[in-house]
């Protein structure tokens, strides 16, 4: 899984925020994740973005819960805070083995 192991290689940019500000380690701006686009794969996004999120299985529980439930065996997903807006989170789904981004929501926490 891409997101894994960019997590675990500790990517980042100069858009990330301080894990003490940003719980999800990673933070994109509104522009970064309006441009992402279903079909795209996620190892271009990684690539682009130069971070990879929080996997879902790093987060929260009460966070997880803010978003509709999936089948963890057909997608993988990652959370992100919007840069600028500590409220603002965003899930990013890939198909499992496919690697596509299949959703893409965003919740207040």
């Amino acid at each position: 899984m891409l997101i894994t192991a960019a997590a675990l290689t500790g990517c980042s940019s100069s858009s990330s925020t301080s894990a003490t500000n940003n719980p999800f380690g990673d933070a994109i701006t509104t522009q970064q994740y309006a441009s992402l686009r279903l079909g795209q794969d996620e190892q271009t996004i990684v690539d682009r973005l130069q971070m990879s999120g929080k996997p879902e299985n790093l987060v929260a529980d009460r966070v997880v819960k803010l978003f509709p439930r999936h089948d963890p065996g057909a997608v993988s997903c990652s959370y992100w805070q919007i840069a600028g807006d500590s409220a603002l989170i965003v899930r990013l789904c890939f198909s499992s083995p496919a690697g596509k981004l299949v959703q893409k929501l965003e919740r207040h926490a």
